[in-house]
């Protein structure tokens, strides 16, 4: 068996280069900073952030898996998300996050409960830009990290990105979304708590559903403007 000084490790320092790099542009997509169908230099984008282009391509790469950017041949885009794609999204997430809610009621601990009341109770009090989009995304995410299912969470971990895309969307637009938001994780946190699965299934339903709505008429409602 060889010794460790032996192996060849990938180096730690290259990759939390890329993690850096991915982050960066995330936040930059996700802050309307690259907007939908923006073209992403690499050179540009290596100088402004003291990189070489390798760290910047290996980014793209992991925002190309996330839904977050496409290829074209001239380089990375930021996608552009149409309204197939936005019904695609919706109706895989409400069969992950469905399956989710009725595991979390039977195998969730009292930590993973309290958690998902800390971040309803900071919901309601979102008032930054993107901040009220980023905590519903995180209940979201909580409520799939408590059925405790790990091919569950790694399912809905690769669509968590063009999850946040719609999210956002909706935080821009409305004002009482932080309020509506917290209300109804309030309810749905109540029926877990009470055991009520068809209650709790059919809470999640519903305002996966006004997600879906709200965000589908945006699109149709863009659509009718540029056609105009």
């Amino acid at each position: 068996m060889p010794g460790i000084h032996s192996l060849e490790l990938k180096q730690v320092t290259k990759l939390t280069l890329t993690d850096s790099v991915a982050e960066s542009l995330r936040s930059a997509i996700f802050g309307r900073m690259l907007r939908p169908g923006q073209r992403i230099p690499e050179a540009q984008f290596a100088s402004k952030l003291g990189v070489s282009r390798a760290p910047v391509r290996d980014a793209l790469a992991v925002l190309l898996q996330e839904g977050l950017v496409h290829r074209d041949q001239r380089g990375a885009v930021v996608t552009q998300l149409s309204r197939a794609d936005v019904d695609e999204i919706s109706q895989l997430r409400l069969a992950l996050e469905r399956l989710a809610i009725t595991l979390a009621i039977r195998n969730a601990s009292d930590e993973q409960l309290a958690n998902l009341a800390e971040n309803i109770r900071r919901t309601a009090r979102a008032s930054a830009v993107g901040e009220a989009g980023e905590l519903d995304l995180k209940f979201h995410e909580l409520l799939v990290r408590a059925a405790n299912n790990r091919r569950l969470l790694d399912g809905w971990l690769a669509l968590r990105g063009q999850i946040r895309l719609l999210l956002l969307q909706m935080d821009h637009d409305d004002a009482k979304y932080p309020r509506h938001t917290a209300d109804a994780h309030g309810r749905m946190l109540q029926a877990m708590q009470d055991r009520n699965e068809g209650l709790a299934v059919q809470l999640l339903e519903q305002q996966l559903e006004n997600t879906h709505q709200h965000v589908a008429e945006h699109y149709d409602l863009k659509m009718q403007i540029a056609e105009a």
